[in-house]
């Protein structure tokens, strides 16, 4: 019970980072091609 709820909390928390990450790279690239 214990580790199946911390790798669901690991698992929780790597979907959010690479969410984090794609977020911060649509950012940076969606200003370029607007000005573009």
């Amino acid at each position: 019970m214990v580790v199946c709820s911390l790798t669901s909390f690991h698992l929780q928390l790597m979907i959010g980072t690479m969410a984090r990450l794609r977020l911060s790279q649509w950012l940076t690239i969606l200003p370029q091609s607007s000005v573009v």
